[in-house]
């Protein structure tokens, strides 16, 4: 079995696939489109993607993930977790009918009475592309789920928060740490995918990846199971889950009685 873990980067989607011989290192692409990186793995039991899956609407306004995940990752890292665009937005990108930041933003506050920041519209292009897949494809809605890049590493550090910003070198370093906790082959993954990427794939992207894909993982000697927030998804208009996915380390996942 292969378990993959997918992030946006630059050019596209960076996606690191990682199988059941944890032993083995992951290998890594980078992808033009989510339809594309389906093309290539949707072999895989389960993708996780860091973009979001289920949009809001006048009958759908709070999103219960969104702040449920910024509480986890408070005081450090919940301002990673944006706010994610209303499905007016999205389909309004889609078809055309608003590009700009101010059409998007004006789409979203007639329809949540909220305007976009200049984050959640820099989504809104990678969200109209993902969605647009789970609407149409019946296999990326079994193996599709949201994940979000700090939650992930928020698990795996055992419920805490990455203290350093991954911009700088400590935190590349702290969540480097997190990783070969897990996976002992984690540097020379990182030196092998960096170094041979072309274009270059920031390493950081790399890193969010590597931690998605160990999310995704089915059985770990290490992790419990995959848990979710929150623990009933919401479904939005077309019924799409709203929600985002985690791993805690297993001492503490059976302590919670997962």
């Amino acid at each position: 079995m292969a378990f993959v873990g997918a992030n946006v980067c630059p050019g596209g989607w960076v996606a690191v696939r990682i199988d059941d011989n944890l032993a083995r290192p992951a290998s890594a692409e980078v992808f033009p489109d989510v339809t594309s990186l389906m093309g290539a793995w949707g072999d895989a039991s389960s993708i996780l993607v860091g973009i979001p899956i289920g949009l809001q609407d006048a009958g759908h306004p709070r999103r219960a993930a969104f702040q449920l995940a910024r509480d986890l990752l408070k005081p450090q890292r919940h301002h990673s977790v944006s706010p994610v665009p209303s499905r007016a937005a999205v389909e309004a990108f889609r078809s055309g009918e608003a590009r700009s930041y101010e059409a998007l933003s004006e789409r979203n506050h007639r329809a949540l009475g909220k305007k976009l920041s200049k984050q959640s519209a820099a989504m809104v292009a990678k969200i109209a592309e993902l969605d647009a897949l789970m609407l149409t494809d019946a296999d990326a809605r079994g193996k599709l789920r949201e994940a979000h890049r700090e939650l992930c590493f928020w698990g795996l550090n055992g419920g805490r928060p990455m203290s350093c910003s991954k911009a700088q070198p400590e935190g590349i370093a702290e969540r480097l740490g997190v990783l070969v906790e897990y996976l002992p082959w984690a540097h020379e993954f990182f030196d092998d995918v960096w170094r041979g990427s072309r274009p270059k794939v920031p390493l950081a992207v790399v890193v969010d990846a590597l931690a998605t894909a160990l999310t995704a993982v089915g059985t770990h000697p290490f992790l419990g199971d995959l848990q979710s927030i929150p623990p009933e998804p919401q479904r939005d208009a077309r019924g799409l889950p709203m929600e985002v996915v985690y791993r805690l380390p297993r001492e503490l996942a059976d302590a919670d009685g997962v």
